[in-house]
């Protein structure tokens, strides 16, 4: 048929993806209503899969970035929070088949669906053809709930993990905000440009350009609906670690008082994204996946086409709120995995906060 699908979840959204020939599409729909309608979870499948999933969860409980990221997450949420929550081998190995399908039912039906097509084609052609494959499909009973904002911490604290034998310390660095909103999304993407989402920002230059500790160091707003993660993010070699974690607390600290966005940081950060746009819906996939931006988190339905304008409007008044928005207060969480035996004493040295010695679920070590 010359078509392809597949399905992905993860976070607060599942999906399942079609990309078919036009002349073909009559039949490729067929098959894709049948797998979003009719899904087998044959035995051997699910059993092949949940195997796969333990191992990969294994792996990752050896991976530096990943440890870094599940200790942030317990830390910042809580255990009991479900974005504090983190897969383990034992955890995935006692899902059943059944579980599966009770949460396949569910979750799935047009009640909470939303079709995306991007083509050669108009509503009035794909409206019928969606009609044909998806008539008598029933609503299904789950219920959305608000996830709460957590508490912020009181002040400052280190988590540490030790990873022995490490030739590198990875630091990430978080804080909790509110959910996205159209009318300041820009602007603090505008503000973790040029703070720390591009090659030119000060993290980056700082760590990487000025000092040789790292070969990339970022920061990133993330997350879906309901409250949000900054991070700061450093791998750098582990006999940089102090002098790394000394020079980002600068970086935050400086960004929220005597160092604050400059008209050139903020212009570049404006330039680098305007211009950037051209290429950002060259495919169907892309503009699949800004309409699905659009839906699933109830965007006006004109929030790209403004986009350019909004953006160009930013100024440096602006860059206050946004830093306050993303870094109210210096009580921040941070994590830093390496071989304990010869970062802890720098880290303590550096009196960031109450420093934790932790398991890779965030469990206090001693």
């Amino acid at each position: 048929m010359g078509a392809s699908l597949s399905t992905g979840a993860g976070g607060q959204t599942a999906g399942v993806d079609l990309t078919s020939l036009t002349p073909t599409l009559d039949p490729a729909m067929a098959i894709f209503a049948d797998v979003i309608r009719n899904p087998a979870f044959t035995d051997t499948d699910f059993k092949r899969l949940q195997a796969q999933q333990v191992q990969a969860v294994r792996q990752g409980l050896r991976d530096p970035n990943t440890i870094a990221n599940r200790v942030l997450s317990k830390v910042l949420f809580g255990a009991d929070h479900p974005f504090g929550r983190a897969a383990t081998p034992e955890s995935v190995a006692s899902i059943t088949r059944a579980d599966v399908v009770n949460e396949y039912k569910k979750w799935f039906g047009p009640n909470h669906a939303t079709v995306v097509v991007v083509g050669d084609t108009t509503l009035a052609e794909i409206t019928p053809k969606l009609e044909a494959v998806f008539k008598d499909w029933q609503p299904a009973p789950g219920k959305a709930i608000d996830v709460a904002m957590p508490k912020r911490p009181a002040k400052p604290a280190v988590y540490l993990v030790d990873r022995p034998g490490s030739v590198q310390s990875v630091i990430l660095v978080g804080s909790v905000h509110g959910p996205r909103t159209p009318d300041t999304e820009v602007k603090l993407l505008a503000f973790n440009s040029l703070f720390g989402g591009a090659f030119t920002s000060r993290i980056n230059m700082n760590l990487r350009e000025d000092h040789g500790w790292s070969y990339g160091a970022r920061t990133a707003i993330g997350g879906g609906k309901g409250p949000r993660v900054f991070t700061v993010s450093a791998p750098v070699q582990t006999d940089a670690t102090k002098g790394a974690l000394n020079e980002v607390r600068k970086e935050l600290t400086g960004v929220t008082g005597s160092k604050p966005p400059t008209p050139t940081e903020l212009e570049t950060a404006k330039t680098n994204a305007i211009l950037g746009l051209g290429s950002r819906w060259e495919t169907g996939a892309a503009v699949s996946a800004s309409l699905t931006d659009i839906a699933l988190y109830d965007l006006p339905d004109t929030y790209y086409a403004d986009y350019a304008g909004k953006y160009r409007n930013v100024g440096l008044a602006d860059m206050g709120p946004a830093v306050k928005t993303v870094l109210p207060d210096q009580n921040l969480v941070w994590v830093v995995v390496g071989d304990r035996s010869k970062i802890e004493k720098d880290v303590r040295d550096l009196k960031i906060g109450d420093v934790h010695i932790v398991d890779a679920d965030a469990k206090p070590v001693d």
